[in-house]
């Protein structure tokens, strides 16, 4: 398992476009939770309440759209060019494959989410203090900050499950961002936050105070994982690669 991990390590660190796309997130982070900052008490909420959300925006929903988006393409893109033939000669047994992926790209995330808290969360707290605002107590901040860590992972995962059982980058993209942007808004008014998406914003704080604990929505998205994934085996395991 450890040289499947490495060789995961590998293909991320030696593809360019992973490499931009995160550092261009990293940077939107950083541009766009002052500014964000700057609008706050604009609406019916409080000013505090509007902060705590900031908090949440880059490192959360922002970072697990793209992290998503990055796991897909990066299992489908296997595929795609064939590369994964290579990866199935020199390790026939698939499942350590999946496995590895699902790790490495976990990681990953759980690493972005830890460096969009640590961009944010500074920012934000800088300038609603010179506001005069007390946010959050400390446990609450650093509950939060484990939370949008374990949706950066979770992200991932769901990424590279839907990548493996769609096997095509511009379907997986398509998908997702039909899924999130346009099936999820639409059934999002008629259920609870149970859906994967709607899951992760839960997850992270951003779906208003009626909406169900930090926990019960890691349970939904824990659930979802292990159906994604078990699914992904199955493609793994019994598709023929040609």
């Amino acid at each position: 398992m450890r040289h499947l991990i490495r060789t995961e390590l590998v293909k991320l660190r030696t593809t360019r476009a992973p490499l931009a796309v995160l550092l261009g997130l990293f940077g939107l982070t950083a541009l766009i939770t002052p500014f964000a900052m700057g609008d706050i008490g604009q609406g019916d909420a409080t000013k505090a309440d509007d902060a705590l959300e900031v908090l949440a925006v880059g490192p959360g929903l922002i970072t697990a759209l793209v992290l998503l988006l990055l796991g897909a393409i990066a299992a489908a893109g296997e595929f795609h060019h064939r590369t994964i033939v290579t990866t199935y000669l020199i390790t026939p047994r698939r499942g350590r494959i999946l496995a590895a992926k699902l790790l490495t790209h976990g990681a990953l995330g759980a690493v972005v989410a830890g460096i969009g808290v640590a961009i944010t969360f500074p920012i934000v707290l800088v300038m609603a203090n010179a506001d005069g605002l007390e946010i959050a107590t400390a446990p609450e901040l650093v509950g939060l900050a484990a939370a949008l860590v374990g949706v950066g992972a979770l992200a991932s995962v769901f990424g590279v499950a839907a990548g493996s059982i769609l096997r095509n980058q511009t379907a997986v993209v398509i998908v997702i961002l039909l899924w999130t942007l346009l099936c999820e808004r639409f059934f999002g008014g008629f259920l609870p936050p149970v859906l994967p998406f709607g899951a992760i914003l839960t997850a992270a704080g951003l779906a208003g105070d009626d909406a169900p604990s930090t926990l019960a929505s890691f349970a939904v998205l824990i659930v979802w994982a292990g159906a994604l994934v078990l699914a992904a085996q199955q493609y793994f395991l019994r598709r023929d690669v040609t």
